[in-house]
């Protein structure tokens, strides 16, 4: 159809060619910042000495596209929340970085958009290729059979050296974040919580057993829970099913002595990446030795705050003693089956992580497992927790440099706590003060060290499995292991959410392969600690934030917890309770076990 001489052009017309991608340019104060952070932290300085260390020769042609740019490219995406694709790449390197930019990163203007589609594409093959721990074919599907043989033909040497640079590689860029601003963790004491969350790949199928074809990301695994979030096998009983990696995350935790006036940032400050619950203890280990490197002198003394998916399904030398041996203590859960008296040495007895007098009333010793399978309320479980203070083995002294701790029996010294018949000597001394008495029925039939002795040195390796730094289920305990877990779950869902870093949208990360999707994984948790700071400063020193209304009457001071003993109990219910600073002998102890 004709138009007049006078007739605007059609709306396609004068929009012109390309509906899709922002062509707003990337602020270079933003592509300053990324380039000075990850510079100041050595990043490409050492990935360009692996490229050197790899090369056979100097001969070939120099890429035009530098490894720094590759990551600096990747980053910027994750941090403004644009798609980790290789398209959305290319368009940023094709026009949207100014002059200036351009230069910093020693990018040329010469190119079409498909050939910085290509550039970007190699350049982020040769960046993984130099730490990657499982090469495959991506390129063409694969069959079982040749996927198990790819996998036979990795070297073991060759693949554990290269996962030793890609560790690096994602934890020095998480490190990097906050090294660029140290004084966000002004007031950390050195408490951290680890936690594993799984994310989705961008595969149509995963692999079964059953299938003739493997998945194209044949070294990510099937993520598989029940109506109860437990770990299962059964695809018809599953009802929550991803097929992907999970990561293991360690962020800083609450301190131990709790001050209102302590703010510190919480970014994430380490990583590891393996197939969904392949070996919580192996990466978990990992993820927290990677912190350590780098923020040891902050976290020993602290401890280490985890459900019961990492030391309650590990071994005590696979995690627990080794936790113990960077100089930290342990805060954790327990599963039912784990509940009650566990283990022992010399006599003494451990329930939920703590030792205690044999002569103990079998009532208290039992008191978590009577809870867990529905015997008595959690009222008189927490009640029958405080009782059990008595009955502590306690510490004479410190440990020494190889973990071997003198312990002595509650009745034994002046400051014991309970008179034992065993112990005639020290319950003469004590016959003035008022102290339990053991009941003789409790007594065990064949006493042992702890009830014959004035003190028992016990190694480093008893109880190691179960044993932690807190009497289990005080409300020392409840608050920390709370607000630890709670903070960790909080971080999984932020890098997840839709609306914020995504991780949880696998078609936003298309590249394929462990390695690959570890490192695009690692830039979304970049992003979130860039924000998680950066919140922490400005809403610190942002003088025109408006002040909280202050509300003497909240519906809040009507609510009853009974684990930390505030609000208002209902009826009288919970009369005879101990008040908190009964446990405050708990932190006490806690803090002078970790100061040198």
């Amino acid at each position: 159809m004709l138009q007049p001489a006078n007739a605007r052009p059609n709306p396609f017309e004068e929009h012109g060619q390309g509906l899709t991608g922002t062509e707003d340019l990337v602020p270079d104060r933003r592509v300053k910042m990324i380039d000075r952070i990850i510079t100041d932290a050595n990043i490409p300085q050492t990935v360009d000495g692996w490229r050197a260390d790899a090369c056979k020769s100097n001969a070939g042609r120099t890429a035009e596209l530098s490894l720094k740019a590759v990551i600096v490219v990747f980053l910027i995406l994750a941090v403004e929340g644009s798609p980790l694709l290789i398209t959305t790449g290319a368009t940023l390197l094709h026009r949207r970085l100014s002059p200036e930019s351009r230069a910093r990163l020693g990018i040329d203007d010469n190119y079409t958009w498909t050939q910085w589609y290509h550039m970007l594409q190699k350049g982020l093959t040769r960046l993984i290729a130099l730490a990657d721990p499982k090469p495959a074919k991506y390129q063409r599907k694969m069959t079982r059979a040749q996927m198990l043989a790819n996998r036979e033909a990795r070297d073991p040497e060759s693949s554990a050296a290269a996962l030793v640079r890609l560790d690096w590689l994602c934890n020095q860029l998480l490190y990097a974040t906050i090294a660029a601003c140290p004084g966000v963790l002004d007031g950390w004491e050195g408490n951290i919580t680890i936690d594993g969350t799984a994310y989705p790949v961008f595969s149509k199928h995963g692999q079964t057993k059953n299938s003739l074809y493997a998945s194209i990301e044949s070294d990510a695994a099937f993520y598989m829970r029940d109506s109860r979030h437990k770990e299962t096998t059964d695809r018809s009983a599953a009802r929550k099913v991803m097929f992907g990696y999970e990561l293991h995350l360690v962020a800083p935790a609450a301190n131990i002595s709790p001050d209102p006036g302590t703010s510190f940032a919480q970014p994430v400050m380490g990583i590891s990446q393996c197939q969904p619950s392949e070996s919580p203890s192996t990466f978990g280990l990992s993820a927290i030795t990677s912190a350590m490197s780098r923020f040891g002198d902050r976290m020993r003394g602290g401890l280490v705050i985890a459900d019961k998916g990492y030391f309650a399904n590990a071994k005590a030398e696979d995690l627990a003693l080794p936790v113990r041996a960077m100089g930290m203590g342990i805060l954790t859960d327990y599963k039912k089956d784990q509940t009650g008296v566990v283990d022992g040495y010399a006599g003494a007895e451990l329930i939920e992580g703590t030792f205690y007098c044999p002569g103990m009333p079998e009532a208290l010793k039992s008191a978590t497992k009577d809870e867990r399978y529905d015997r008595i309320e959690p009222d008189v479980w927490l009640k029958r927790i405080d009782g059990r203070a008595p009955y502590v083995v306690r510490r004479k002294a410190k440990p020494d440099a190889d973990g071997y701790t003198p312990m002595m029996c509650p009745a034994a010294g002046p400051n014991a706590t309970v008179i034992c018949p065993l112990k005639p000597k020290d319950a003469s001394r004590n016959s003035g003060k008022s102290l339990l008495p053991i009941m003789p029925v409790n007594l065990p039939e064949h006493p042992d060290k702890i009830c014959t002795q004035t003190s028992v040195v016990f190694p480093p390796t008893a109880g190691a499995k179960f044993r932690q730094d807190l009497r289990y289920a005080t409300a020392a305990w409840f608050r920390l292991y709370r607000s630890g877990r709670n903070f960790i779950e909080s971080t999984n869902a932020y890098i997840k959410d839709e609306g914020k870093h995504a991780l949880a949208v696998a078609g936003r990360r298309r590249a394929r392969g462990h390695s690959k999707q570890y490192f695009l994984a690692t830039t979304l948790v970049f992003a979130a600690n860039l924000q998680r700071i950066n919140s922490h400063l400005w809403n610190e020193a942002n003088p025109l934030a408006p002040d909280r209304t202050r509300r003497r009457d909240k519906l809040n001071n009507y609510r009853w917890d009974p684990t930390t003993r505030q609000g208002t109990a209902p009826n009288g219910l919970f009369d005879g309770y101990q008040p908190a600073e009964a446990f405050d002998d708990d932190l006490d102890n806690l803090e002078t076990c970790y100061q040198d």
